[in-house]
């Protein structure tokens, strides 16, 4: 199932954009609301997925999108109220088009993963190795001497992870007023994480996961969970399921996000709330 999530999200585009684009010379050539209710159908998704995926400035939305739902099935409804038959195929493609949208919403963007039990609140933090960004080796013992924040992300090629980290960037100084230590962990190459932290100015801390063995360890693993073809820029197709863990000295975990909706994460106030008490 999480390798046809990977095919959908990397081929499901194609289908908004023929939508879009026959939309438009329909619209162009004496059909204006056929074309107006294809172009409306592909349209609203074509563009968050574009937005988010360009600009990397939206960790998180809400569950059901219904800005992006609603106008896609108006654009449905004004095609079929317009249809024409010589045109039936077109017909098809807003329909396609709105089917896609429910499907990227309520079905790929759950995960569906199961909650890892060593995570739950009250556990101690599992043992680990890692190494940073200096080729220093990192483990469970140097994290427990302060509170801390773990960032699990999917990676560079994740745009509300790499949104969610320029938050969490921009709050740093009061989380480390707070005597916390963050550390972003991503399940990627030595040379993305490499080039991830030059891209900050505040002294985050960046792990590397050699052969995810951290992630393995935590049981965080998404299997497929990467979009087919980001293979050919070094990726590898099991990534880490986006997950948060906030522990108290001493190693306690206080609280652990393991969200079932990529696009639903907490707020960065939330994260801080919790070391302020």
């Amino acid at each position: 199932m999480n390798l046809i999530k990977s095919l959908f999200i990397t081929f499901s585009p194609l289908i908004l954009i023929t939508s879009a684009f026959n939309g438009i010379v329909l619209s162009l050539n004496a059909y204006p609301l056929l074309g107006l209710g294809m172009a409306l159908s592909a349209f609203p998704l074509l563009f968050f997925l574009s937005y988010i995926l360009l600009f990397k400035s939206i960790a998180r939305t809400n569950k059901h999108l219904w800005p992006i739902q609603t106008t896609a099935f108006i654009g449905l409804l004004i095609s079929l109220l317009n249809h024409q038959s010589q045109f039936l195929i077109f017909t098809a493609l807003p329909l396609l088009s709105y089917l896609i949208t429910l499907l990227y919403i309520y079905w790929y963007s759950n995960n569906q993963r199961s909650a890892s039990h060593i995570l739950a609140n009250g556990q101690p933090l599992p043992k680990f190795q890692a190494i940073d960004t200096e080729g220093n080796q990192v483990t469970t013992a140097d994290l427990i001497k302060h509170p801390a924040l773990l960032m699990f992300t999917r990676g560079n090629w994740c745009p509300l992870c790499m949104a969610q980290i320029n938050e969490i960037a921009s709050t740093y100084q009061q989380i480390a007023e707070l005597g916390v230590r963050v550390f972003i962990i991503a399940s990627q190459p030595e040379k993305h994480t490499q080039s991830l932290a030059k891209r900050f100015d505040v002294p985050l801390e960046f792990l590397i996961d050699k052969d995810q063995q951290m992630g393995k360890q935590f049981g965080i693993v998404h299997h497929h969970g990467l979009p087919f073809g980001f293979q050919a820029f070094g990726y590898e197709d099991d990534q880490y399921y986006p997950t948060i863990i906030a522990t108290e000295k001493g190693g306690k975990i206080i609280y652990s996000d393991q969200t079932s909706n990529y696009r639903v994460r907490p707020e960065p106030e939330s994260l801080m709330a919790l070391f302020q008490q």
